[in-house]
Order: structure tokens, then sequence, then C-alpha cells
């Protein structure tokens, strides 16, 4: 599995964790002409000036991340949220 290959569009990310949940679904909503002046339009992580600087490298997958992640939240979830929210 590829660590960090390639950029990834909103859509294709919530798509993964969509499949890497094994459920979900997400509407397509237009973003609101009067909001434009606050959009901040697209956002690209690079982690190149870290990996330059300290030799850093990514370990785990994005995929495999997402999945600890949720991991995580099913196994504490009553510390992050209440029932039935």
């Amino acid at each position: 599995s590829d660590v960090c290959s390639s950029d990834l569009s909103l859509r294709e990310l919530v798509e993964l964790m969509i499949d890497v949940n094994g459920s979900g679904a997400y509407e397509l909503i237009p973003f609101p002409d009067e909001k434009k002046a606050i959009d901040i339009g697209s956002f690209y992580a690079d982690y190149r000036a870290i990996q330059s600087t300290l030799g850093w490298e990514p370990r785990t997958s994005l995929r495999e991340g997402l999945a600890q992640t949720f991991e995580f939240y099913r196994a504490h979830r009553s510390d992050y949220w209440t029932p039935g929210a």
C-alpha cells in the first residue's frame, strides 16, 4: 500500500473514508455564492519540508491511518460524543 503517492480531492478522501469504514454516504451541495469570499479554495499538504529538515518519512498509509483512527474513536466513543448525537 502506498504511503502518500498522489493528490487526493476532498471527494476522493470521503469515498476512501466510506470504503475504510464499510458504510456511509455523502451528498454534494453547491457552495453558496454568498460564502465565496471566505472560500479558501484548494488545500495541499506536503511533507517535503519536514522530510528535508528532519528526515521524517510517513510509515502509515492514509488507508491504514484512517482505519486506526476509526478504530480508536469506536473504542473511545463515549469520551467524544453522547449517545444519539
